[in-house]
């Protein structure tokens, strides 16, 4: 398998199973983690050297139309969201209200349907977004959905002595639990960012927002840290489970809260409120007034 994506800079790197080849462009301005692919020829060329059996596009943008004039025994396009409406949509509504916005988003939907009449499939991760594109016309849509199959992968059916088997010494050791167990960290867009924290897993998958995490540790895809109300309701329906590592100690997660404010401006009754209140609850939920100033 070749993989052929826009990057920082030029590379052909050889993985398992396969190369990733990047062609150098420029930064998104969103993300700079994420770049543009305008090196159209170069793509082009690559592929046609390669003469693939199946030629997948994962773009709509521009590797969508790219692909769709290359020759192959399979094309397939491979859409992950409702790209059309989500970025269009709100921008159209607040314009010309919700009537002008359906109309005009029926030439973008029929443009792409057009496009992806030229592939041999098109392939959505979601039952949702396979009926809206058959909805706007977009023929030969199948959907396989993301996840785990839990009548395959579940804890259910643990076995300690596959567990033994792949772990050696530590299958034996209560504080390595966690060491070949996917953590799911939360992780900063671009730049250095911050060093990580509560990190226990030799092996993490990083995600840029709590949602994602949270959809992973649902999905069970590994395990982390979130919120308590963010997943108050999966824990009463037993959909997640607690988990209290050794190795994170009670006071592992308490913040320090600073109260920043202008030293030439009074201090209002909302804002004497609001700083009376801050104390308040955290003496509560540390269940004594110590620490809190």
């Amino acid at each position: 398998m070749v993989v052929v994506a826009p990057g920082p800079r030029d590379e052909d790197l050889p993985v398992e199973g396969g190369r990733v080849v990047r062609l150098r462009g420029p930064a998104m301005p969103y993300d700079p983690s994420y770049h543009w692919l305008t090196r159209v020829r170069d793509a082009r060329a690559l592929i046609t050297r390669e003469r693939p059996d199946v030629l997948q596009a994962s773009a709509p943008y521009i590797a969508a139309p790219v692909v769709a004039t290359l020759k192959a025994p399979l094309r397939v396009l491979v859409v992950h969201s409702d790209f059309i409406e989500a970025y269009a949509r709100p921008v159209l509504h607040a314009a010309v209200g919700p009537r002008g916005a359906e109309f005009a988003l029926r030439g973008p939907w029929s443009l792409f349907a057009r496009g992806a009449s030229r592939f041999d499939l098109t392939l959505v991760a979601g039952p949702w977004l396979a009926e809206k594109l058959r909805r706007h016309g977009v023929p030969r849509v199948a959907c396989v959905p993301f996840g785990i199959d839990h009548a395959r992968f579940s804890p259910a059916l643990r076995s300690e002595e596959l567990r033994a088997e792949l772990l050696g010494p530590l299958a034996r050791d209560p504080a390595a639990r966690f060491a070949d167990a996917v953590q799911v960290v939360l992780a900063e867009r671009g730049g250095p960012g911050v060093d990580d924290q509560a990190v226990l897993s030799r092996r993490t998958w990083r995600v840029a927002d709590l949602h994602t995490k949270h959809a992973l540790l649902r999905e069970g895809l590994g395990w982390g840290n979130l919120p308590e109300h963010l997943v108050r309701d999966d824990l009463r329906r037993k959909r997640l489970v607690v988990v209290r590592p050794d190795a994170w100690r009670e006071d592992e997660h308490r913040l320090t809260l600073y109260a920043v404010h202008r030293p030439d401006t009074g201090m209002g009754p909302a804002h004497t409120w609001l700083l009376e209140r801050l104390a308040s609850d955290c003496a509560s939920a540390l269940g004594a007034t110590r620490g809190i100033k």
